[in-house]
């Protein structure tokens, strides 16, 4: 089964995403649902690509981290 069917799951994920830096959440955003590209988010937050990529790489830690401990050790 898929996880964002699962109404427990998408609760928990929304509450990993709110503990994220708010820069880091507005990268989210923009990446994955707005699905820009990685020029325009750069342009958008007036970041450097540098910059994209460490936010992106510690943003995903931080989810992975935070769904480990909230869903996956628990389900």
């Amino acid at each position: 089964d898929n996880l964002t069917d699962d109404a427990a799951f998408c609760k928990t994920l929304q509450a990993c995403v709110e503990q994220l830096p708010t820069q880091y959440q507005k990268v989210l955003e923009l990446k994955y649902h707005a699905e820009e590209s990685s020029q325009e988010i750069c342009e958008e937050l007036k970041i450097s690509d540098n910059n994209l990529w460490q936010i992106m790489h510690r943003m995903k830690l931080r989810m992975r981290e935070c769904l480990h401990q909230n869903w996956f050790q628990n389900n």
